[in-house]
Formats: C-alpha cells, structure tokens, sequence
C-alpha cells in the first residue's frame, strides 16, 4: 500500500472557516512527512489523501499519530474504479486482516458510477464470501472493508487508526506557553496544541545558583512537543537575583505569587513582541499553596492578554496518564532543581491579596527587574 486517507472529526464543524483548517492541516502533514517521499497530499471530500513511497509508509503511520486535527488515519491500496477491481481489492483486504466475519462500507464520491453504495457494498460482499471463508456480519463484524470510490480511482482499506484529534496547529493563532521541567506544563501546552495553538516557549531558571538540569528538560521537553510540528522557539530566562531580592525585601509568605507573577508579566512582554495572543500554563487548581483561586488571580491581575489554563479542572493521576501518553513523563520525573522551589517559604500565603501584592512589587522595584531581565533572555530554536 503506497496511500493514506486521513479523516477529521472537528473541522467538518467549521462552516465556513472548514476550507482554512483543511489548508492548515495538510500544510501540517506536508511539514511531519518531509523527507519521506511523498508525491502529493490532497484533498477528498470530508478527507485528505497522502500517497508516498511504499517504504516509509510505516514512518508515516507513526508520524500520523502525533499531528494534532487527525481523528483517524488508514493506510489503504488504490484500484481503478471499476467494479471487478474492488471485488479483487477487497478479497485481498479481508485476506489479510485477522477475523471470521466482515461488512463492506461504501462511499460513493462518483455519482456516476452505475451502482449507488449500497449496490456495490452487496456485489463486494457476496464476492468476498464466494472467495473466502469469512462470513458476513453487519452489526458487529471483525473487519469492516472500506470503499471510497472516486471518478478514476477506489481507495479500499480496512484498519482504521485512531488519531490524537483536535484541531490542526496553527488553527487557533500563536501562543506562548510557560513550560518547567515538570509534568504539568508540558501536558498543558499539549492540550493546547491539540486545540490549534501554534507554541512558542518560555522557560525561567535560575541557573547558575542551580545546575543547568531544568534548562536541559525543558529543551528535550520541547524537542517531544515538537513531533507534532517541525520545530519551535524556547525562550530561556534567568531570574535568580530577581529572586535574591525577594529573598531580602519582601513578606516570605508571598515569594512564590512574586516570582509568577513576574514570569507573567515577562511572558506578556515577549508575547507582546511576538504577536502571541495567549500565555498557557500548566497551573491545576488547588494542587499547590500558589494555585488557591485566591493566588491565581492575584497572579495574574494586570496581564492582558488570556491566560489559558488546561489542566485546571485535571486530577493529578489523570495529568499523569496524560503525560506518559505523549511521551514527556521520563523526562519530567527526572530530578532537577525548579526556580520556583528556590527560597520555598516555610508558610506561603495561600488566600492573597492583589493590593498587598502590589505593595510588595512597588518595594521591588519589579518594573524595572522586568526590564533589566529581558535584556538577558536567550532565544534557542528548537528543532
């Protein structure tokens, strides 16, 4: 098989935006294949067709996996549209499958040919059955054959793979994500993805008070995130002496809401220059002292522009889960020290409040911390 049809759910809804997520998706296969001798992918009705080279159409399979807006792929032969050849191809299909029982669907794209679906599904049908031991079940059949049959040419396939879904990136407009070291972030901006987010990303440390290991998983951290897309910016940020001075002139309880909320206001600034519509973070409510809804708007009082948070509403077990599905788990677990565990209060304010924080950013001096600290960010394009 040198074919793949590839299905979505969510952009068939889109009216008349459908045409653009369509582009944007298979803009998104082109960029995944590259370099896998593909000779076209385009589009079907209600689907899209990749034809590559035979040999990498396994890599392709695994590629397809990963592209956010893909509900479900198939790798699939191509015969001509003449009813013999389906009969010949679908033998073939059930052939190879594993099962007792079968059912043939069709699609019909070419109104002119002389049977409408459902007279082709029974001649294939009653074909298979004079050919093969297989019998026909049509409420729950262990394999199901697939007909899409076109004006010169039928796609016929029977495994159907499941897809991530969503969106296709890009569709839902640049984005910048506050990604650790951890589990959560890394898991939220794959939501995010998943939604048509097109991330950049931004990672704060405080190297070198500590060792370079958060930097190190936050690049792997996005090199994972990028099978999905070819390639992304991290934005690499120190603020430890922001944080000594924390240390020096503000309440202790209130250090971890100083240090994010200067991140979000670092973020909106490179937001700001990058044309990103949207900062994501990986905060879960009530899972640490900085995450009460209290804290969470004091955090991001004054920042305008969204800030989404996908795993608010997640249990940490179904975080997790999440996390060992696309592949960011080993890497998250690894030890490293975190910026924001750095000169951890022993009782950290829980219930803040906007204008006691603001106090403490005026003894700060955070606006021109914001400033000095920008000047020293490095950019590193992720492949």
């Amino acid at each position: 098989m040198n074919n793949i049809i590839i299905h979505y759910n969510e952009i068939a809804l889109k009216g008349k935006n459908r045409i653009f997520f369509e582009k944007k998706l298979r803009e998104n296969i082109k960029n995944a294949f590259r370099g896998l001798s593909v000779t076209s992918v385009s589009r079907l009705p209600g689907r899209i067709l990749v034809e590559i080279s035979e040999k990498n159409i396994g890599e392709a399979l695994e590629k397809a996996a990963k592209i956010p807006g893909i509900s479900s792929y198939s790798p699939a032969m191509q015969v001509e549209t003449a009813l013999d050849k389906m009969k010949e191809g679908a033998l073939k299909i059930a052939k190879e499958a594993k099962g007792k029982t079968f059912k043939v669907e069709t699609k019909r794209g070419y109104k002119e040919f002389p049977l409408d679906s459902i007279a082709i599904s029974r001649e294939v049908g009653a074909y298979v059955v004079k050919k093969s031991k297989l019998a026909v079940d049509v409420k729950n059949p262990d394999i199901t054959i697939n007909l899409e049959v076109l004006k010169n040419k039928t796609f016929i396939y029977s495994e159907k793979i499941k897809g991530s879904g969503g969106l296709p990136f890009g569709g839902s407009g640049k984005m910048l994500s506050l990604i650790s070291g951890g589990i959560d972030s890394p898991v939220a901006s794959y939501l995010m993805m998943r939604r048509g987010a097109d991330l950049e990303f931004v990672h704060f440390h405080s190297y070198p008070y500590t060792d370079k290991a958060s930097i190190e998983k936050a690049e792997e951290l996005v090199k994972i995130l990028n099978q999905r897309r070819r390639g992304s910016v991290l934005y690499l940020v120190p603020i430890i002496d922001f944080q000594k001075e924390v240390v020096k002139k503000a309440n202790p309880k209130y250090r971890i809401i100083l240090y994010r909320r200067l991140m979000y206001k670092i973020g909106l600034e490179i937001a700001k220059n990058t044309g990103a519509k949207a900062l994501v973070s990986g905060d879960n409510l009530g899972q640490v002292a900085s995450q009460t809804i209290e804290n969470l708007a004091s955090v991001g009082a004054g920042i305008d522009v969204p800030i989404l948070r996908p795993l608010i509403g997640f249990d940490k077990e179904e975080i997790i889960s999440l996390a060992k599905k696309i592949g960011t788990y080993g890497v998250s677990v690894e030890h490293h020290d975190d910026c924001c565990s750095i000169f951890t209060p022993k009782n950290p304010a829980t219930k803040s409040r906007i204008d006691d924080i603001i106090k403490e950013e005026k003894i700060l001096e955070t606006k021109k911390w914001v400033k000095k600290i920008i000047k020293n960010i490095e950019v590193k394009n992720i492949g």
